[in-house]
Protein backbone atom coordinates (compact mmCIF):
# COMPACT_ATOMS: atom_id res chain seq x y z
CA UNK A 1 0.00 0.00 0.00
CA UNK A 2 1.48 3.42 -1.18
CA UNK A 3 1.67 5.82 1.66
CA UNK A 4 -0.32 8.44 2.42
CA UNK A 5 -0.27 11.32 -0.12
CA UNK A 6 -1.83 15.07 -0.69
CA UNK A 7 -2.42 17.17 -3.65
CA UNK A 8 -2.32 20.87 -3.37
CA UNK A 9 -3.90 23.06 -6.03
CA UNK A 10 -3.24 26.59 -6.65
CA UNK A 11 -6.75 28.85 -7.14
CA UNK A 12 -6.41 31.49 -9.70
CA UNK A 13 -5.82 30.63 -13.29
CA UNK A 14 -4.96 27.07 -12.32
CA UNK A 15 -8.78 25.98 -11.22
CA UNK A 16 -10.42 29.22 -11.90
CA UNK A 17 -11.12 31.37 -15.06
CA UNK A 18 -9.69 34.61 -15.09
CA UNK A 19 -11.14 34.91 -18.44
CA UNK A 20 -14.56 35.93 -16.84
CA UNK A 21 -13.23 39.18 -16.08
CA UNK A 22 -12.64 40.05 -19.84
CA UNK A 23 -16.01 42.19 -19.47
CA UNK A 24 -15.31 44.15 -16.69
CA UNK A 25 -11.72 45.03 -18.15
CA UNK A 26 -13.15 45.51 -21.59
CA UNK A 27 -15.63 48.40 -19.91
CA UNK A 28 -13.12 50.01 -17.77
CA UNK A 29 -10.04 49.75 -20.45
CA UNK A 30 -11.58 49.28 -24.23
CA UNK A 31 -9.74 46.03 -24.19
CA UNK A 32 -10.39 42.72 -22.73
CA UNK A 33 -6.36 42.03 -22.43
CA UNK A 34 -5.87 44.60 -20.03
CA UNK A 35 -6.50 41.56 -17.39
CA UNK A 36 -3.40 40.11 -18.46
CA UNK A 37 -1.80 42.84 -17.31
CA UNK A 38 -3.56 43.35 -14.46
CA UNK A 39 -3.31 40.17 -13.18
CA UNK A 40 0.83 40.12 -13.90
CA UNK A 41 1.02 43.26 -11.93
CA UNK A 42 -0.96 41.76 -9.24
CA UNK A 43 1.85 38.59 -9.09
CA UNK A 44 4.95 40.67 -9.78
CA UNK A 45 3.77 42.79 -6.89
CA UNK A 46 3.28 39.41 -4.63
CA UNK A 47 6.12 37.92 -5.16
CA UNK A 48 8.06 41.26 -4.61
CA UNK A 49 6.26 41.44 -1.20
CA UNK A 50 6.92 37.29 -0.55
CA UNK A 51 10.76 37.91 -1.67
CA UNK A 52 11.27 40.86 0.90
CA UNK A 53 8.77 39.12 3.68
CA UNK A 54 6.54 42.33 3.84
CA UNK A 55 2.50 40.46 4.01
CA UNK A 56 0.17 42.43 2.40
CA UNK A 57 -3.84 41.56 1.83
CA UNK A 58 -3.71 39.90 -1.97
CA UNK A 59 -7.01 42.07 -2.63
CA UNK A 60 -5.11 44.79 -1.48
CA UNK A 61 -2.54 43.59 -4.02
CA UNK A 62 -5.39 43.33 -6.98
CA UNK A 63 -6.70 46.81 -6.11
CA UNK A 64 -3.04 48.72 -6.59
CA UNK A 65 -1.93 46.48 -9.96
CA UNK A 66 -5.31 47.62 -11.23
CA UNK A 67 -4.73 51.53 -10.51
CA UNK A 68 -1.08 50.78 -11.99
CA UNK A 69 -1.96 49.38 -15.21
CA UNK A 70 -4.47 52.20 -15.56
CA UNK A 71 -1.86 54.73 -14.62
CA UNK A 72 -0.07 52.81 -17.68
CA UNK A 73 -2.54 53.08 -20.01
CA UNK A 74 -3.69 56.82 -18.79
CA UNK A 75 -7.28 55.47 -18.00
CA UNK A 76 -9.69 57.04 -15.30
CA UNK A 77 -11.14 53.96 -13.63
CA UNK A 78 -15.01 54.57 -11.48
CA UNK A 79 -14.76 55.15 -8.08
CA UNK A 80 -16.44 51.76 -7.71
CA UNK A 81 -13.62 50.02 -9.02
CA UNK A 82 -12.33 48.01 -6.03
CA UNK A 83 -16.16 47.11 -4.94
CA UNK A 84 -16.49 45.76 -8.47
CA UNK A 85 -13.21 43.84 -9.01
CA UNK A 86 -13.81 42.17 -5.82
CA UNK A 87 -17.59 41.03 -7.04
CA UNK A 88 -15.91 39.93 -9.89
CA UNK A 89 -13.26 37.71 -8.37
CA UNK A 90 -15.69 35.91 -6.31
CA UNK A 91 -17.39 35.02 -9.49
CA UNK A 92 -15.11 33.21 -11.43
CA UNK A 93 -15.54 29.79 -12.93
CA UNK A 94 -13.96 26.74 -12.47
CA UNK A 95 -12.30 25.17 -15.99
CA UNK A 96 -14.25 22.00 -16.99
CA UNK A 97 -11.36 19.69 -16.27
CA UNK A 98 -11.02 20.62 -12.41
CA UNK A 99 -13.88 18.16 -10.67
CA UNK A 100 -12.99 15.83 -12.87
CA UNK A 101 -9.79 15.96 -11.96
CA UNK A 102 -10.13 16.57 -8.19
CA UNK A 103 -12.86 13.46 -8.44
CA UNK A 104 -10.12 11.05 -9.73
CA UNK A 105 -7.49 11.95 -7.28
CA UNK A 106 -10.03 11.54 -4.50
CA UNK A 107 -10.77 8.17 -5.67
CA UNK A 108 -7.62 7.12 -5.79
CA UNK A 109 -7.56 7.93 -1.91
CA UNK A 110 -5.41 11.23 -2.45
CA UNK A 111 -5.86 14.40 0.36
CA UNK A 112 -7.02 16.95 -1.71
CA UNK A 113 -6.49 20.91 -0.57
CA UNK A 114 -6.41 24.53 -1.85
CA UNK A 115 -3.38 26.80 -1.16
CA UNK A 116 -4.36 30.36 -2.22
CA UNK A 117 -2.72 34.09 -1.74
CA UNK A 118 -6.36 35.19 -1.78
CA UNK A 119 -7.30 35.38 2.09
CA UNK A 120 -9.64 32.64 3.38
CA UNK A 121 -13.02 34.27 3.52
CA UNK A 122 -12.17 34.91 -0.67
CA UNK A 123 -11.25 31.42 -1.73
CA UNK A 124 -14.08 29.76 0.11
CA UNK A 125 -16.49 31.88 -1.38
CA UNK A 126 -15.15 31.64 -5.04
CA UNK A 127 -14.92 27.77 -4.76
CA UNK A 128 -18.33 27.72 -3.66
CA UNK A 129 -19.82 29.38 -6.34
CA UNK A 130 -17.05 27.52 -8.84
CA UNK A 131 -19.10 24.27 -7.73
CA UNK A 132 -16.02 22.55 -5.83
CA UNK A 133 -15.38 23.71 -2.28
CA UNK A 134 -16.73 20.11 -1.43
CA UNK A 135 -13.97 18.35 -2.93
CA UNK A 136 -11.06 19.55 -1.06
CA UNK A 137 -10.23 17.85 2.35
CA UNK A 138 -8.53 21.27 3.03
CA UNK A 139 -8.71 25.10 2.42
CA UNK A 140 -6.10 26.99 2.66
CA UNK A 141 -4.65 30.76 2.75
CA UNK A 142 -1.55 32.32 3.04
CA UNK A 143 -2.93 34.64 5.51
CA UNK A 144 -2.30 31.38 8.42
CA UNK A 145 1.15 31.63 7.24
CA UNK A 146 1.59 35.44 7.33
CA UNK A 147 3.53 35.52 4.16
CA UNK A 148 2.58 35.07 0.52
CA UNK A 149 3.19 32.40 -2.24
CA UNK A 150 6.46 31.81 -3.18
CA UNK A 151 7.85 31.95 0.37
CA UNK A 152 8.69 28.82 0.82
CA UNK A 153 7.48 28.94 4.79
CA UNK A 154 3.96 28.90 2.49
CA UNK A 155 4.69 25.55 1.95
CA UNK A 156 6.00 24.21 4.75
CA UNK A 157 2.85 25.52 6.17
CA UNK A 158 0.71 23.77 3.89
CA UNK A 159 2.94 20.28 4.82
CA UNK A 160 2.49 20.88 8.32
CA UNK A 161 -1.53 21.60 8.22
CA UNK A 162 -1.67 18.51 5.96
CA UNK A 163 0.25 16.68 8.95
CA UNK A 164 2.71 14.92 6.12
CA UNK A 165 6.42 15.71 5.38
CA UNK A 166 7.08 17.51 2.19
CA UNK A 167 7.92 14.32 -0.11
CA UNK A 168 4.44 13.47 0.32
CA UNK A 169 2.29 16.48 -0.96
CA UNK A 170 2.22 17.78 -4.41
CA UNK A 171 1.66 21.34 -5.64
CA UNK A 172 0.02 21.66 -8.83
CA UNK A 173 0.00 25.07 -10.44
CA UNK A 174 -0.08 26.87 -14.09
CA UNK A 175 2.43 29.34 -12.54
CA UNK A 176 6.18 28.11 -12.58
CA UNK A 177 7.13 30.44 -9.98
CA UNK A 178 4.49 28.58 -7.86
CA UNK A 179 6.16 25.18 -8.18
CA UNK A 180 9.32 26.15 -7.89
CA UNK A 181 8.45 27.86 -4.25
CA UNK A 182 6.94 24.80 -3.97
CA UNK A 183 9.66 22.36 -4.84
CA UNK A 184 12.30 24.52 -2.80
CA UNK A 185 10.40 23.26 0.44
CA UNK A 186 10.59 19.72 -0.37
CA UNK A 187 7.24 19.38 -1.87
CA UNK A 188 6.77 17.76 -5.30
CA UNK A 189 5.70 19.99 -8.26
CA UNK A 190 3.09 19.52 -11.34
CA UNK A 191 2.38 22.11 -13.84
CA UNK A 192 -0.73 22.04 -15.76
CA UNK A 193 -0.38 24.38 -18.58
CA UNK A 194 -2.66 27.04 -19.09
CA UNK A 195 -3.08 29.45 -21.74
CA UNK A 196 -0.04 30.93 -22.03
CA UNK A 197 1.38 29.88 -19.06
CA UNK A 198 5.13 27.79 -19.40
CA UNK A 199 6.69 26.00 -16.54
CA UNK A 200 10.00 27.55 -15.13
CA UNK A 201 13.33 26.13 -17.08
CA UNK A 202 14.99 26.86 -13.78
CA UNK A 203 12.76 24.53 -11.49
CA UNK A 204 11.23 21.81 -13.69
CA UNK A 205 8.65 19.84 -12.18
CA UNK A 206 8.04 16.45 -12.34
CA UNK A 207 4.82 16.41 -14.61
CA UNK A 208 3.45 19.06 -16.96
CA UNK A 209 -0.10 18.24 -18.30
CA UNK A 210 -1.69 20.03 -20.59
CA UNK A 211 -5.07 19.36 -18.43
CA UNK A 212 -5.75 19.07 -14.94
CA UNK A 213 -7.36 15.75 -15.79
CA UNK A 214 -3.75 14.45 -17.45
CA UNK A 215 -1.41 15.83 -14.24
CA UNK A 216 -4.18 14.04 -12.05
CA UNK A 217 -3.39 10.59 -13.90
CA UNK A 218 0.35 10.73 -13.62
CA UNK A 219 0.08 11.63 -10.44
CA UNK A 220 -1.83 9.02 -9.50
CA UNK A 221 0.42 6.39 -11.71
CA UNK A 222 3.02 7.72 -9.78
CA UNK A 223 1.91 7.28 -6.31
CA UNK A 224 1.42 3.56 -7.95
CA UNK A 225 4.69 3.11 -8.48
CA UNK A 226 6.25 4.29 -5.50
CA UNK A 227 7.23 0.89 -3.08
Amino acid sequence: MSHRQAVVFDVNETMLDLGALDPLFEEWFGDSGASRGWFAQTLHLAITLAAIRTFRNFGEIGVAALAMEAQRRDVALPDDFPARLREAVLRLPAYRDVASALSLLRDAGLTTAALTNNPLPVVQEQLTYAGIAGLFDEIMSVDEAGVLKPAPEVYAFAAERLDLPPYSVWTVAAHGWDIAGAMRSGLRGAFVARPGQLADPFAPPEIVGGNLIEVARAIVAMRAATP
